[in-house]
């Protein structure tokens, strides 16, 4: 019984011993493998760690030499190599100037005192002047009523004001085209204001440089305003910046207030579109 538990447990440990071979035989290829990357990497590691330095230029720092200090002998001078001495010429003295005479001082002149006798003489009557008239002022009524004269003739009688044409924007501000007109001379001079998209209050003749003759005008569509006569359209943000052609003719204006304001002169200066004198 003894001797079956002793194969029994040979054969065990031979099955163990045969299998930590097999496990080992085995590991074999990874630990060589492990080793020949490792060896690579510290192959590269040590040629960039190389080529590194490479491309760095390495500072110097001055350090004491140590090499042996020779010492100079001094040899005598030859009389060849001493240099020559140049005589020296003695510089007669300068002799010194003179000294100057000072100029002798003459004493002023005595002058001779004159006692003047001083003599009363008798004084000159003058004749006696006229007495003068005294003439008495104007009185203050005539002196007041000669400064308004003066200041009539000084002031000149000054130009009319033109009344200028004033239209409240609330009235224009709704994005429609509203019409006005003046008379000048017999002569209806036609225009129109309007508030465009762009929120810019504008102006212009009902008319243009080149359908003025048939005085047919402009009427709106949408946010353009076409010519009644061609038919061209033309957009409303765009009066007051375009002329010429058959665009609206622009005409001068400006806000002051809640209030568009135009000047009738400006308005008489397109009389001609409307068969007015230019």
């Amino acid at each position: 019984m003894a001797k079956d538990q002793e194969k029994t447990l040979s054969e065990k440990r031979e099955k163990i011993l045969a299998k930590e071979g097999r496990d080992k035989k085995g590991m074999v290829p990874y630990i060589l493998l492990g080793v020949t990357v490792a060896g690579l990497g510290a192959f590269l590691f040590l040629k960039s760690a190389k080529e590194e330095v490479q491309e760095y230029r390495p500072l110097t720092v001055a350090q004491e030499s140590t090499a042996p200090v020779q010492e100079t002998v001094s040899w005598p001078e030859l009389p060849s190599q001493r240099p020559k001495e140049e005589p020296q010429i003695e510089k007669p003295e300068a002799e010194s100037p003179p000294p100057k005479k000072e100029p002798t001082k003459t004493p002023p002149p005595i002058k001779e005192t004159v006692k003047e006798e001083v003599v009363d003489l008798p004084k000159e009557q003058k004749p006696a002047l006229p007495e003068e008239e005294t003439k008495s002022p104007p009185p203050v009524e005539e002196i007041e009523k000669a400064e308004v004269v003066i200041q009539k003739q000084e002031q000149k009688p000054s130009p009319p004001k033109e009344e200028e044409i004033r239209i409240p924007l609330s009235e224009v501000s709704d994005g429609k085209a509203h019409y006005y007109s003046i008379e000048d001379q017999g002569t209806e001079i036609k225009f129109f204001v309007l508030k465009s998209r762009d929120g810019v209050v504008r102006a212009a003749f009902d008319a243009c440089d080149v359908c003025f003759k048939h005085r047919k005008g402009y009427r709106q569509e949408g946010d353009n305003m076409v010519c009644n006569n061609c038919g061209m359209k033309f957009e409303s943000n765009k009066i007051n910046l375009v002329s010429g052609g058959c665009n609206p003719a622009p005409l001068d204006r400006k806000i002051e207030g809640d209030e568009v304001v135009i000047s009738p002169s400006a308005v008489k200066q397109g009389a001609w579109y409307f068969g007015g004198a230019r």
